[in-house]
């Protein structure tokens, strides 16, 4: 992409538009889709600005740099997503959200997991539906919460540079039990496990890619994997990571909650099994107000046993359970179970590097 002085049409009125928003003057004419002087000239006081090349040309990088920059809160809704928002209105977002006691994650401009877990907390503590939504009741809450506690105390913090991927290039195994012919357990009204956890790991692939993990898949979409080679494929991609997403069931419809088991083919391994299982098990069991049965040592499970690299099989809900077989019926819970692993995985990388 290169747009320059002397083109026409759409993408120049759309860029002028967006330097007009930025305060930049492009002609007396404004916004008429013609490239002239005047805005190329705009296009390099703005290159100079956000530290680019002042050409005067608009190629990829200074277009995504205008886009950017020209959002503001309330322009659009905000929601996690795939492939994730990105804009000064997110900042804006995370910069609110941290002056108020939550805690956004890095204040980069990108719509994450841990913004999205900063959203529902904020939105439940002013009485809305913590659905993860900034629209426009969730943005008049934040506006009006912010002048009620005075421009003074919204802090403004330092930002990182934008598109920082926290896990980039962080190699992780990623698998959904059964599949193919092996349903695994089966709800009450004949939900099957195989099925929920394949939507479940999908939606956790593109939160973590979004993230720039390499994402190694060793389950099979429409088949059942044998065990053996579901390591296999993650020993030779020597992943740092491996999640198993499974669903619990017991033979009693009231049993519930949230576990994560682990082991290690050695002490060490084992222990920051644990470490990763505790961490997933606390943040699913929160996002979905549901019971945390915490991590356990399984010693006897193929995955957890034969792994080389810290591993865990996740249950988030008993398929079992009526209530909760229903609830995995629900997008909003695939998402919230999704998102609250990403979490986890974040927080155990982070405390690694500590």
């Amino acid at each position: 992409m290169k747009v320059k002085q002397g083109d026409r049409g759409p993408i120049v009125k759309e860029i002028q538009n967006r330097l007009l928003k930025l305060g930049y003057s492009v002609g007396p004419t404004h916004a008429d889709g013609n490239f002239g002087l005047k805005t190329k000239e705009a296009v390099i006081k703005f290159q100079k600005k956000t530290g680019l090349k002042p050409t005067g040309i608009v190629d990829k990088e200074t277009y995504q740099k205008l886009i950017f920059e020209s959002y503001e809160l309330g322009d659009r809704t905000l929601y996690l997503h795939y492939p994730f928002f990105k804009g000064r209105d997110v900042l804006e977002l995370q910069k609110i959200l941290k002056s108020f006691g939550f805690n956004p994650g890095p204040l980069d401009g990108i719509f994450g997991p841990l913004t999205e877990k900063a959203v529902r907390e904020f939105q439940m503590s002013v009485g809305l539906v913590p659905d993860g939504i900034v629209g426009p009741q969730t943005i008049t809450k934040l506006f009006d919460s912010a002048r009620n506690f005075g421009s003074s105390s919204v802090v403004i913090y330092p930002e990182r540079e934008i598109g920082l991927e926290p896990l980039k290039d962080v190699p992780i195994a990623l698998d959904a039990g059964h599949g193919g012919i092996d349903p695994g357990a089966v709800g009450p009204s004949g939900l099957k496990e195989s099925v929920i956890v394949r939507k479940i790991a999908n939606e956790v692939e593109n939160l973590l890619s979004g993230l720039g993990a390499r994402v190694v898949r060793i389950y099979g979409k429409e088949t059942n994997v044998k065990l053996e080679k579901r390591m296999k494929k993650a020993k030779e991609a020597q992943v740092s990571l491996v999640l198993s997403i499974h669903l619990n069931s017991s033979e009693k419809p009231e049993a519930g909650g949230c576990e994560v088991l682990y082991a290690g083919k050695t002490s060490e391994l084992e222990e920051k099994s644990k470490r990763i299982a505790e961490i997933l098990a606390s943040e699913i069991a929160t996002s979905l107000g549901i019971k945390c049965r915490g991590a356990k040592i399984r010693k006897e499970l193929y995955i957890l046993k034969n792994s080389d690299a810290p591993a865990v099989i996740i249950e988030p809900m008993f398929i079992s359970n009526p209530t909760e077989e229903k609830m995995l019926y629900q997008e909003e819970t695939i998402k919230k179970i999704a998102s609250a692993i990403t979490r986890g995985v974040l927080k155990y990388f982070e405390r690694l590097r500590l």
